[in-house]
């Protein structure tokens, strides 16, 4: 805070002290009343230690986590907690009904009563509560202590038994459930692997991955087995000059009884057909025996030989019963090949077949394994639950018969010989502060709600125009200023002494005048009419015009003070002249200006008013005024024009036109902000020509500056020696 600021606060104290010593005092004087007629009340405290379980507990080790001092929100404090059940209603009604309390009319203690009177708090940095309770009785208040301590205490026990009891329940309900789930889990477990042919899937997988690898080695060497048998066979059959279907037709013939029967039946009788040809000659009756049995020979042959190879599924054109014992064996060869072939075809087949198995397997492996899994999770969740809810009813069961308790008492209630209340320097210091703070509290209000300019600073400050001077407004009892009421610089009324520059020239107020007067000589520079207006009535206008024209005066200048204000004249009144002729008689032409003037002391005139008029304006802004104006500035030295307030009548804006400068007259207290900045308008947008102000009515007191507070009025005057 600046010292600016502090001296605007001290000033707004200096200025309400009346109401705030006011406040102060009256808050004071209840303060006392109320701590001398107050009831003395005695105050007893114990304390409660708060723990995490009880050792019985902690050793058997079945209660871990029951009936534990914890918070449920990230936020929330145990002990806190705890305070608040120490001082719920409930606990409160089972201590008044256990201790007998009542009020002044023989019933039951109020608990809200009771817990005003109750308090509880935690010893900083410890797990130890501090309960305490004002009463009338001391003892009482022990016994009221230590009752609820105790009622606590049985509460959090029986709070914590009821906690396992409930537990218990819980798991007594929830055990069979859990029980029948196990069963569902393992039952479905068993199923699943029924179903899917499951032993252990990893060892299965493993297995699989290895079989699988072999088949492919066996498939690969079996491809390659029949694509040799494959060769091999292409060669013999183009050696034999038949294919695989007409060598296994032979082997089916050379191995046929029948057909090898026919066939050396045949041989023996083509060798005789050949022999006999010889002997006898083609047309020999044997030789036409021969040739037809020859040829039924071969038709029995063609016959059996057709016959045996529709047995064997295979067809020829050609005589395949007749070769030689090397075509045989090639034909033989060629047979084994074949059956090689189709041997090394069907084991390829079957490998193929097997290996598609295995790798139909292998997919469905991950599924079947994760459907597995699920099944073991969920047979271990229960599994898991089950035994849990098995081990906690059994500790449940044994510790729902201990006694748990969270508290201890440390320190049994005891009630101290002095009361605790009221405390009188207490009392009075927390009085004085409250009504200090009141005090402030209404002088801020009243100075929030004052909007007026209150200090030298502030006028300056709005209307920052030149300062010629500041008129103090003193007390009474003040006499080194010269006045003795506050009334004659102000133009509140009629004073005992108004002009002051006349009748106390030896004060500081006069000189103060003086000071004025030079200010406005050095900034005249040959101007001689000046008009002397205020924003607003009451800021004691015409008493700085009559002031300031006696101190023109007494200089030897001649001086004419003018009342142009014909709405609500007082320079008459003010010197106490008669006013039936005035300035409205010379402006309406009824008197001459000469008859129209009062000489009130040297060097110094007066025009009063005059008559009244219906339209004061219409005969100020008048060519008459314009030349009178102007036939006086060659007259007098100085004059002096008093006119009407500047927001009250556009006199003022009329004649400063007319003038030579304008003076403006504010008064601290009377004008305020809105007012001036109002004032200080009009005179900007009619051009005036305003050679500066008069703070009229400052109070030394109400100053932040010492300038103004610490003898800046106080005079200065020479000591005549003593010879």
């Amino acid at each position: 805070m600046s010292f600016e600021t502090i001296q605007r606060y001290g000033s707004a104290l200096r200025r309400q002290w009346v109401p705030a010593t006011t406040v102060l005092g009256a808050v004071l004087v209840c303060t006392t009343v109320v701590t001398f007629v107050q009831t003395p009340l005695y105050e007893a405290q114990g304390q409660l230690l708060l723990k995490q379980s009880d050792s019985a507990a902690a050793l058997t080790g079945l209660n871990k986590g029951r009936g534990e001092l914890s918070g449920v929100a990230r936020q929330s404090n145990p002990l806190a907690t705890e305070t608040e059940i120490l001082r719920s209603v409930p606990l409160a009604n089972q201590v008044i009904a256990r201790v007998g309390l009542v009020d002044g009319q023989g019933k039951p203690l109020d608990p809200e009563v009771f817990l005003k009177r109750l308090t509880v708090e935690n010893l900083r940095g410890t797990d130890i509560l501090a309960v305490s309770y004002l009463g009338r009785d001391p003892r009482q208040a022990e016994r009221i202590v230590d009752t609820l301590m105790d009622r606590y205490r049985e509460n959090d026990v029986v709070s914590n038994r009821e906690e396992a009891a409930t537990a218990r329940r819980f798991i007594d309900q929830q055990l069979p459930r859990v029980e029948t789930s196990l069963h569902k889990a393992e039952v479905a477990l068993r199923d699943y692997r029924e179903k899917h042919d499951i032993v252990n899937l990893d060892e299965e997988g493993k297995a699989a991955v290895g079989i699988l690898a072999n088949l492919e080695n066996q498939l690969t060497q079996t491809q390659a087995n029949l694509k040799d048998a494959t060769s091999r066979a292409s060669a013999i059959s183009q050696k034999v000059g038949m294919d695989s279907r007409q060598a296994m037709a032979l082997t089916s013939l050379n191995q046929s009884l029948a057909v090898q029967e026919v066939v050396t039946q045949l041989q023996q009788v083509q060798a005789q057909l050949a022999t006999d040809r010889t002997r006898y000659g083609p047309v020999h009756p044997a030789i036409r025996s021969l040739e037809e049995k020859e040829a039924a020979l071969k038709g029995l042959l063609q016959k059996r030989a057709k016959q045996v190879m529709a047995a064997s599924g295979t067809t020829s054109n050609k005589p395949l019963y007749q070769m030689g014992a090397l075509k045989q064996e090639l034909v033989g060869n060629l047979v084994r090949t074949e059956v090689e072939r189709l041997g090394l075809n069907s084991r390829i087949a079957a490998l193929t077949s097997l290996q598609e198995r295995y790798r139909t397997r292998i997919g469905v492996l991950p599924r079947l394994a994760q459907g597995q899994q699920e099944l073991e999770r969920r047979l271990k969740a229960a599994q898991t639950t089950y035994e849990l809810l098995s081990q906690k009813l059994q500790e449940i069961r044994v510790s729902e018969n201990q006694n748990i308790g969270n508290a201890r008492i440390v320190a049994q209630a005891r009630a101290a010989d002095t009361p605790a209340a009221p405390s009188k320097p207490l009392n009075l210091a927390l009085g004085g502060l409250l009504g200090s703070l009141l005090a402030l509290a209404l002088v801020l209000i009243r100075e929030a709600r004052d909007t007026s300019l209150k200090t030298v600073q502030e006028v300056k400050d709005q209307f920052n125009y030149l300062l010629l001077g500041t008129i103090p407004l003193m007390e009474a009892d003040q006499p080194q200023l010269g006045v003795s009421r506050l009334e004659p610089l102000l133009g509140d009324g009629r004073p005992a002494t108004v002009v002051v520059v006349r009748d106390r020239p030896d004060s500081p107020v006069s000189e103060t005048f003086r000071i004025i007067q030079t200010n406005l000589k050095i900034l005249s520079q040959g101007r001689k009419t000046f008009v002397v207006s205020s924003c607003v009535a009451g800021e004691g206008k015409s008493t700085i015009s009559v002031n300031l024209a006696v101190a023109l005066a007494q200089l030897n200048r001649r001086v004419l003070l003018i009342d142009a204000d014909l709405r609500r004249p007082s320079q008459h009144d003010l010197w106490d002249l008669p006013n039936r002729e005035g300035l409205s008689n010379v402006l309406l032409g009824e008197v001459a200006l000469q008859t129209a003037l009062r000489p009130v002391m040297d060097n110094l005139e007066v025009l009063t008013s005059g008559i009244p008029v219906p339209n004061p304006l219409a005969l100020l802004d008048s060519e008459t005024m314009a030349r009178l104006v102007q036939d006086l500035h060659g007259t007098y030295d100085y004059v002096l024009i008093d006119t009407p307030p500047l927001l009250e009548a556009a006199d003022a804006s009329i004649l400063g036109r007319m003038g030579d400068g304008f003076l403006l007259v504010v008064r601290p207290g009377v004008v305020d902000f809105g007012t001036a900045a109002s004032g200080r308008e009009l005179l900007e947008h009619a051009g005036q020509n305003v050679l500066g102000q008069v703070i009229n009515g400052v109070i030394p007191s109400n100053e932040p500056s010492p300038y103004y507070a610490r003898g800046y009025y106080s005079g200065y005057t020479a000591q005549n020696p003593v010879s």
